[in-house]
């Protein structure tokens, strides 16, 4: 957090938070681990800032790498995937299946990953 110019009250507040069910053992020993990494945040490595985003009017996207790995996709031409969810691949199915309904496209779930990859050998034969 100290690197990122992050305002470290911030930073303790939310960790706090997230930590009271863990006891205040668990608070004490993760503050004091973040006090310890801010005042050695500058020692061994140059500090850098991500600064405040340049307000550009536009509008942002908040999105993950799978939610756009799934995106690309999709922009890319994809209509039809046959494919086995597993970590973390699930991710880019769960978001594929209802995007690719709305524009005419399938997901099928197959029961492994050597289905899916007949499945799509088949699909391709009679495209």
């Amino acid at each position: 957090g100290a690197l990122t110019g992050m305002p470290m009250d911030s930073l303790r507040s939310v960790l706090q938070r997230h930590l009271k069910r863990k006891g205040a053992d668990a608070i004490e020993a993760s503050l004091a681990g973040v006090d310890a990494g801010a005042a050695n945040a500058g020692s061994d490595v140059g500090t850098f800032s991500l600064g405040s985003p340049a307000d550009s009017g536009r509008e942002l996207w908040n999105i993950s790498g799978n939610e756009a790995a799934g995106l690309g996709a999709v922009r890319g031409g994809i209509r039809f995937v046959a494919a086995y969810p597993i970590t973390p691949a699930t991710e880019v199915l769960e978001w594929l299946a209802p995007s690719l309904e709305k524009i005419g496209g399938v997901l099928v779930q197959a029961e492994d990953e050597l289905a899916s990859v007949n499945q799509h050998l088949l699909a391709g034969r009679r495209l």
